[in-house]
């Protein structure tokens, strides 16, 4: 039971009696015993509360989170990945990478969870996964679980789509080659016969811009 102290704080017991019976079997007397569980329960309240504040950040963490036991089978995996993966918890808990992925991409992280395994340390890596007939890239870190002694007791997971991220990044570095083509092209230009340097020209822009042909409009 929850009652209030001389400050109106909370303080829980826990209250246990039994009724005895006279030679007539009547309610004669009630044996009881009151203990303060006020900490217990305190604890307890912290521990609901850390739960509820990962399920809460599991739920809503735009990437995919999974845990995975010694055996290198999962025994958790957050709503994002169930829903890509379109499983029940219940289904994904106790399968294997080979079990939910393409062959290939379970081999990727087949090899990057051994290399966590033999180190006991993070590891991180960009992959490719083809679907649907387009190409994404995630970067996955998978980092080692421990117990409260330091024994290794799984794996733990966090993969986010980077295909955004990476496509910005491309179109930047080629952005970037395509002006110092043209920086190289123009000092080039001042010491060379110009008619003479329009096939290159031609030549080098083609390659920055990956397109078959290139005109110069004077």
């Amino acid at each position: 039971i929850r009652l209030a102290d001389f400050e109106q704080k909370p303080r829980w017991f826990l209250v246990s009696g039994e009724v005895l019976l006279n030679r007539e079997h009547k309610p004669d007397r009630v044996v009881g015993i009151i203990i303060e569980i006020t900490k217990k329960k305190q604890i307890e309240l912290e521990l609901q509360s850390s739960r509820l504040l990962i399920d809460s950040i599991m739920t809503n963490i735009p990437a995919f989170v999974c845990l995975k036991d010694t055996n290198q089978r999962f025994i958790y995996g957050n709503p994002q990945l169930l829903q890509y993966l379109n499983l029940e918890l219940a289904q994904f808990q106790g399968k294997t990478n080979q079990d939910v992925f393409s062959p290939q991409l379970a081999l990727t992280l087949d090899y990057l969870d051994r290399q966590v395994e033999l180190t006991h340390k993070t590891v991180q890596s960009e992959i490719e996964v083809t679907q649907n007939g387009q190409t994404f890239v995630y970067l996955t870190t998978r980092f080692p679980l421990f117990d409260d002694h330091k024994n290794f007791r799984g794996i733990g997971t966090l993969t986010t789509n980077i295909t955004d991220i990476k496509r910005i990044e491309e179109e930047v570095i080629q952005k970037q080659s395509y002006l110092n083509c043209l920086i190289s092209i123009q000092q080039q230009l001042l010491v060379s016969d110009t008619q003479e340097y329009y096939p290159l020209i031609l030549q080098q822009l083609g390659e920055i811009a990956k397109v078959s042909r290139v005109y110069i409009f004077a």
